[in-house]
Parts: structure tokens; sequence; C-alpha cells
């Protein structure tokens, strides 16, 4: 799976110029971060969307990941023109790999999901 992505290691990012040069996502961290515990600040996750699911051969189960970067110029140039591709969006059967049959499954598990401290505030059904 072939895809654009944005490296991100901080939750916090703010758009700053620094010595006449823009950084639209610049990491948010400022001195009185320096040398205390800012372990909450970073992140360690990758995201997916769900229309990618199918072509990566994953599903909702905790699959792991590893990503690989084409950092040179020339490598970003060929990214540009695959993503752009019909092949970046069938399967070699000429099946659509950009599926969002999954979409729904997911929504519904996520406004269902019941978290251990809200199990306390249900309440019995009144009709039985």
């Amino acid at each position: 799976m072939v895809a654009k992505v944005r490296v991100s290691t901080v939750k916090y990012m703010e758009k700053v110029y620094v010595n006449g040069t823009y950084y639209p996502f610049y990491p948010k961290i400022r001195q009185k971060d320096i040398s205390s515990n800012t372990s909450d600040k970073f992140i360690d996750t990758l995201m997916i969307s769900n229309l990618m699911l199918k072509g990566a051969g994953g599903d909702y189960d905790g699959d792991q990941v590893s990503v690989k970067a084409a950092w040179t110029q020339e490598a970003n140039i060929e990214l540009d023109k695959f993503i752009k591709s019909v092949s970046n969006y069938i399967d070699l059967g000429g099946v659509n790999i950009r599926v969002s049959t999954n979409e729904a499954v997911q929504a519904l598990f996520s406004m269902t999901k019941i978290l251990n401290e809200d199990k306390a505030k249900i309440q019995k059904p009144i009709f039985t």
C-alpha cells in the first residue's frame, strides 16, 4: 500500500515561521516542557483510513504495520505519479480496493461501545 503521510510525532502542532521558513506542522513544545515529563505530548500510532484496509489486507483486530519512508526528491516524484494512477485504486483483477463497506460497522461500534467508567450510569430497562 502506497500513500503519502505527514509524519506526526506530537499531539499538538502549530503554524510557525522559523528563520523565514514556514512550517505548517511545527511541534508545539515550549521552553517550560524541556527537562520535564513530556511523554503525554508524543504519539506512536499510525492512523489509516478505513477505505485503505481492503487494499492493505487489513481488518479491525489490531494488526501491526511498519512504515518505510521515501526521502529523496526522485522517490517522491515517482510516488506522486503512482498515487494518481489507476493502479493505486484497483487490484490486478480490476476490482476497486478502496471500499467503504466497513465504515458503518466501525461507526456503530464506536457509537455503542460502553466504557468501563460509564457502566455504572446505565439504567435497567423499564419494561421487561
